[in-house]
């Protein structure tokens, strides 16, 4: 009694809550995560190979870029072959913000020392952005879009200090970036919440079903009347004891 008492045989939160089916869809968080993962692993590809083509070419003359693109792809391997999929939060520590960090301060640094290549890496600041939107929640996507936004004004500020060049472009031009990773963040962040709402409603339904089957289950075998249940085909799907007791045999 004490067993049941504290784990009542019919309860509905525990499949939502506290059973086989968390509110979060594991697999589905794990396909997720793997996906993020692999897309920074093959980002840190393009990046080392664009830029080890440009230095050979002559285009690029700073070895620094070289070095921030395969250090990326380092720390990205090892985040793809040893992590585990786990929600992003401002609570996580090191562990999980490195992730989001690692990816901010690369492109951010890519950004900023550029050399002669002239390519512009800020479009890449929308993938943490992403990321922390879609694996973590909106207050870190904001935070993450905030920080991006933030690297990109102070190096158009830097590029301003210059007597050459005109900073107000800059700035415009930055500003106008970091509002898209605001967009971005509010925007992944609403789709991935609305998915998870739909997955676990997809959950509560396939779990009520299954009580309902084993309800159904339990009322027909303590029945005194024989009740079959059969296919289009007439096989044999069910049968309660009182069935099996009126044809003689089991079924």
């Amino acid at each position: 009694m004490s067993g049941s008492a504290q784990q009542p045989w019919l309860d509905l939160r525990l499949g939502l809550y506290g059973g086989a089916m968390p509110a979060d869809g594991p697999d589905e968080f794990a396909r997720l995560w793997r996906g993020f993962m692999t897309a920074r692993v093959t980002l840190g590809l393009v990046l080392l190979a664009l830029q080890t083509t440009l230095y050979a070419l002559g285009q690029a003359t700073d070895l620094l870029l070289i070095l921030v693109c395969g250090a990326y792809l380092a720390a990205t391997l090892v985040t793809r072959m040893a992590g585990t999929a786990r929600r992003l939060s401002a609570t996580m520590g090191t562990r999980g913000l490195s992730i989001i960090g690692v990816d901010v301060v690369t492109f951010a640094l890519l950004q900023y020392v550029q050399g002669q290549s002239g390519i512009n890496y800020s479009p890449l600041l929308a993938l943490p952005v992403l990321l922390s939107a879609v694996l973590g929640s909106l207050p870190l996507a904001l935070g993450t879009a905030a920080g991006a936004t933030l690297l990109l004004l102070g190096q158009a500020s830097l590029s301003g200090l210059r007597p050459d060049v005109d900073a107000a472009p800059l700035v415009a031009q930055s500003a106008l970036t970091g509002a898209g990773y605001f967009v971005i963040a509010i925007l992944a962040s609403q789709i991935s919440a609305r998915l998870a709402t739909e997955e676990q409603r997809s959950l509560r339904s396939q779990m009520l079903a299954r009580v309902q089957r084993k309800v159904n289950s339990l009322v027909i075998e303590s029945m005194t009347d024989g009740v079959l249940v059969v296919d289009a085909q007439d096989m044999v799907l069910a049968a309660n004891p009182a069935a099996s007791k009126l044809l003689g045999r089991d079924l």
